[in-house]
């Protein structure tokens, strides 16, 4: 298992770097690009939630303003960048989890791997959540990017809590 979390974390890392360029350098103009759109034809903004604020304020069409409209384009931008860290974050803990891996056995090894699975999840679940509203991809529940934080942080603890068992079992100990 420490070879395919490292290869993970790896595809992690990839996919972070080239959303986070593409956050760097065309995420704002295509969000624009994509409002711009949505604020001339009625259909597409009658079409979907996923593009405008259940909160901001809107006309009597339904329709965001510009002010509203830009707010929200900010908003999604921070999302995106958020979603990115914590994607990077994750994945370098994955890796490290693959590289403990290699010298943990017994029931270290097994708490580690299901940290990982789980920081896995919580990434999908939070980043790819947040990728999913950003890049208009697909409508979700909403408790989705909340519930892969909840993994995440759940993953961090079996992490620390395979550090409990890491001294018993580790080739370290048992050379002692």
């Amino acid at each position: 298992m420490a070879k395919l979390w490292i290869i993970i974390a790896g595809l992690l890392g990839a996919a972070a770097v080239s959303i986070g360029a593409y956050h760097a350098h065309g995420l704002e103009k295509s969000l624009e690009k994509r409002y711009e759109r949505g604020e001339n034809d009625p259909e597409y903004i009658e079409s979907t939630d996923r593009l405008y604020s259940k909160t901001a304020d809107k006309d009597e069409d339904g329709r965001m303003g510009r002010e509203e409209i830009v707010a929200w384009i900010v908003h999604l931008i921070h999302n995106c960048d958020t979603a990115v860290k914590y994607q990077f974050y994750h994945a370098l803990a994955i890796l490290g989890i693959g590289i403990l891996l290699t010298r943990n056995r017994g029931i270290s090894g097994i708490m580690l791997n299901i940290a990982a699975l789980i920081m896995l999840l919580g990434v999908a679940g939070f980043s790819g959540g947040l990728y999913f509203v950003i890049f208009d991809i697909a409508k979700l529940h909403w408790s989705i990017v909340p519930l892969g934080g909840l993994l995440m942080i759940i993953g961090w603890l079996l992490l620390a809590l395979s550090g409990v068992f890491v001294a018993v079992d580790s080739t370290d100990a048992k050379a002692k």
